[in-house]
């Protein structure tokens, strides 16, 4: 199966991302600020998940707690996510609608096969609100996410860990499996994408991982970021994130964020079932990422969740 891979992954990233050697940060939670911003102040309080419903409700809410490390200063923050209802363009539901093709090829059984996804999304509003360390608002915005996020990343980590004990040998087997991989690596695509976009999240996305120097800019007209998922070094975790209150199960998943070509932050995902709502964040519950070259270290984990279903 090790040859199929570089084919099956060229339609989520343009290589292999190096490995990420942070198992040994995993405890990254003991270094996060130890005292806690008032849970009454930003819903830092977990319910269970939501049983019932779509992928995504109105009142769903996520709020995660990050710090960001770098040249002897520090600042722990937190983050909170909330859908606020449907998206509408003129008096109408807006939906996302795109087609990935991915190329993969099993040597000696499926030669040269191409296979053509087609997703299509409802959009949801999603406020975000960010929070000092105290818990007092600083900043806000809206954005419009896509239903599909929600549907995870433990599926595509689970069936590649699956395809790496039994190889898949049909034609069915193979395209139940590439498309697993598109709506995961597409998925973390539409995060980062996102995060591009709106004002509050840009600014934070480039607090992490900074910007290109003029000279990358002006050669590549801009600042291209892209990311790589690794799913083939997926591991299943025994434990959840300390302060995570979610049953699991949890993998870790190695991201690898790219600006101009050059690799500029090396992040490891902890994810689960996105079981809403934190279908929000396609299942992810904590990360912990390092530049390549520097100090800078970022790491966060979700501290809170509820619905308005099960909320107190």
């Amino acid at each position: 199966m090790a040859s199929a891979w570089p084919a099956l992954f060229c339609f989520a990233c343009a290589s292999a991302p190096p490995s990420t050697p942070l198992s040994e940060e995993r405890d990254w939670v003991s270094a996060l600020v130890e005292s806690r911003a008032p849970a009454t102040l930003i819903d830092a309080v977990f319910h269970a998940p939501r049983a019932a419903g779509g992928v995504l409700e109105t009142g769903d809410r996520l709020v995660f707690e990050f710090r960001i490390d770098g040249e002897g200063d520090a600042s722990s923050r937190f983050l909170a996510f909330e859908v606020l209802g449907p998206a509408m363009k003129d008096g109408k539901r807006r939906w996302l609608h795109f087609s990935v093709e991915s190329h993969w090829t099993v040597p000696g059984t499926l030669e040269n096969r191409w296979r053509q996804v087609s997703i299509r999304s409802p959009m949801h509003r999603v406020g975000i609100q960010l929070y000092d360390g105290q818990g007092l608002p600083v900043a806000s915005s809206e954005v419009h996410l896509a239903e599909f996020v929600g549907l995870g990343q433990m599926a595509a980590c689970d069936a590649v860990d699956d395809s790496q004990r039994v190889e898949p040998s049909t034609e069915d087997e193979m395209e139940e499996l590439v498309d697993g991989l598109v709506l995961g690596s597409q998925s973390l695509v539409a995060l980062l994408t996102l995060a591009e976009a709106d004002e509050l999240l840009s600014d934070l996305l480039w607090d992490v991982i900074r910007k290109p120097s003029l000279f990358s800019l002006i050669a590549h007209l801009g600042a291209k970021v892209s990311l790589a998922p690794d799913y083939t070094k997926s591991e299943r975790l025994d434990v959840a994130p300390a302060g995570v209150e979610l049953p699991g199960p949890f993998r870790s998943l190695p991201v690898t964020i790219k600006i101009n070509g050059r690799v500029a932050l090396i992040l490891e995902l902890v994810v689960t079932d996105p079981q809403p709502p934190a279908s929000i964040t396609s299942g992810i519950v904590a990360f912990v990422g390092r530049h390549p070259t520097s100090n800078l270290a970022v790491r966060g984990r979700l501290v809170g969740m509820r619905s308005p279903s099960n909320a107190e």
